[in-house]
């Protein structure tokens, strides 16, 4: 959980989406830091040898991905960082002249009206005569 708070400060706050690898190395980096961590208080594994200073397999695991981790942040913020990209909170540019006429679901006047809705037939049934829908009286039913 701490992992994903992390990440999601680095993306959204600091906006580090645009540092190619600057994201994959402070995933590698935490993850590595935080499975050192949780190595420490772990019992040990059954049939490993014993490694020198108290390492376990999964801290000699670890220092790799660390190391990655580390080089890749190394990298991503010694560099120039790219293109932003884009503000989802936005609006985007208009794309040519548009006026209040030619706003989404509104005809123009000059279109015909199923130009303004291209959708509409996907929505309802099609329209038919009331006297399609009526019910032929039944032979000796009183009306």
């Amino acid at each position: 959980m701490l992992l994903f708070i992390i990440l999601r400060l680095a993306t959204h706050r600091w906006r580090w989406l645009n540092r190619r690898g600057a994201i994959a190395g402070l995933f590698l980096t935490f993850y590595a830091l935080f499975r050192i961590s949780l190595e420490n208080v772990r019992e040990p594994d059954l049939g490993m040898p014993n490694f020198p200073f108290g390492l376990t397999m999964g801290i000699l695991l670890s220092i790799p991905m660390l190391l990655a981790g580390l080089g890749l942040l190394a990298w991503a913020l010694l560099r120039e960082p790219g293109v932003a990209p884009p503000d989802p909170g936005a609006e985007a540019p208009p794309a040519g002249r548009r006026d209040e006429a030619h706003a989404v679901g509104q005809p123009s006047g000059d279109e015909p009206e199923a130009a303004a809705d291209p959708f509409r037939a996907y929505d309802a049934p099609p329209e038919r005569p009331a006297a399609a829908l009526a019910v032929p009286d039944e032979p000796g039913r009183a009306a």
